[in-house]
């Protein structure tokens, strides 16, 4: 059998998102904000595409802008001036886009870590770190896959591929919202290490300068024969329903139908 449409995935990758923490002995908190450049990753052919957007405002006018076209996470996260506070809710909603010539099945990683300077610090829990779906109703959430760090998501319905013109130009595209909100809970500010013997203590902010990563990971099947590209490429069993749309997910080590098809 021919499986050659199981390559036909396009993964975009957003990252890193970094917010540098400070917090002072006496529990009061400021940040600097800081962003590296987003990456994009093109897996295979075009024809089976997906995009990651950001809503930004700018001039006063709120758009949705690609990270994979010089858009950067979370660059209007805090307004000029101002400083990242732990414990605050701030508004961090991005969506995706089907902008491939086919109806897919899309999936959503989003990764969560601390770091101690460019090194990954998996000492601290990344939990604290607060990254809320704009519609978790709309998202199956594989909790086999998830840990506190990462978390993995299908979204439920086929998105369908945009309507396009006579010369196959995209007439408009429907975006779909991923996350909505964003936050460093204020346990940060709690967790401390006393060392020392009694009347010479001194006592250390675990997540004192450390920053924060957030990436988000966006990709795509095609509808057509899913469920043998879902084991090929995801590596799970999509259980649909019978409109097509994603019921539940197993994976094939807890799956008796580990066959891709044959």
């Amino acid at each position: 059998m021919n499986k050659n449409f199981l390559l036909n995935k396009t993964t975009i990758i957003a990252g890193s998102a970094i917010a540098l923490l400070a917090i002072s002995a006496v529990g009061s908190t400021r940040a600097a904000l800081t962003q590296t450049e987003n990456m994009q990753y093109n897996l295979s052919v075009s024809d089976l595409s997906v995009d990651l957007y950001e809503l930004q405002t700018k001039d006063d006018k709120a758009e949705y802008v690609s990270v994979s076209d010089g858009g950067k996470l979370l660059s209007t996260l805090v307004g000029e001036g101002e400083n990242f506070q732990i414990g605050k809710t701030y508004a961090e909603q991005t969506a995706f886009s089907n902008d491939g010539n086919y109806d897919a099945y899309v999936r959503v990683i989003i990764t969560k870590s601390w770091k101690d300077g460019t090194v990954k610090d998996t000492t601290l829990d990344p939990a604290l770190i607060d990254v809320t779906m704009s519609d978790s109703g709309a998202w199956y959430k594989d909790e086999a896959a998830s840990t506190q760090e990462r978390e993995v998501y299908y979204y439920k319905t086929v998105v369908a591929a945009p309507e396009r013109d006579e010369d196959n130009n995209i007439v408009a595209l429907d975006y779909v919202p991923i996350t909505s909100t964003i936050s460093v809970k204020n346990d940060v500010t709690q967790i401390v290490t006393k060392n020392g013997t009694t009347g010479n203590i001194t006592t250390t902010y675990d997540y004192d300068g450390k920053s924060f990563d957030l990436d988000i990971e966006v990709d795509a099947l095609q509808t057509h024969n899913a469920a043998d590209a879902a084991k090929a490429s995801w590596g799970v069993v999509l259980n649909l329903d019978s409109d097509g749309s994603i019921s539940s997910v197993s994976h094939l080590g807890d799956s008796e139908d580990t066959n891709l098809g044959e």
